[in-house]
C-alpha cells in the first residue's frame, strides 16, 4: 500500500523549536517518558505510513551541467568573461 506524501505549510505547522517539551508531547498525544503505546504507534503507522524519504530518480550528468547555466547571473558572468 503506497501512502501519499504529506506536505505542510509554515502557517499550519507549529514552531516546534520554540515550544516547551510538555506542549509538544501534548500536541502529539505522546508521553515523553513512555513514548507511544503499541496501539497508538500501529494506528499512526497505518494512517501516516512509514517514516521514509521518497527516493527521487538521479539526473544525468549532462542535465546537471546544463542546469549550471540556467541562472541569469551565471550567464552574465560567462558573457563578461568572454
Amino acid at each position: 500500500m503506497k501512502k501519499e506524501a504529506h506536505t505542510h505549510t509554515l502557517a499550519s505547522s507549529p514552531v516546534w523549536h520554540g515550544m516547551h517539551l510538555s506542549d509538544i508531547a501534548a500536541h502529539l498525544s505522546a508521553d515523553p517518558e513512555q513514548g507511544l503505546s503499541q496501539e497508538e504507534a500501529q494506528e499512526r503507522l497505518n494512517r501516516l505510513g512509514l517514516n521514509q524519504l521518497v527516493e527521487r530518480g538521479t539526473r544525468p550528468a549532462w542535465r546537471l551541467l546544463l542546469d549550471q547555466f540556467t541562472s541569469v547571473l551565471v550567464i552574465v558572468l560567462v558573457v563578461a568573461a568572454v
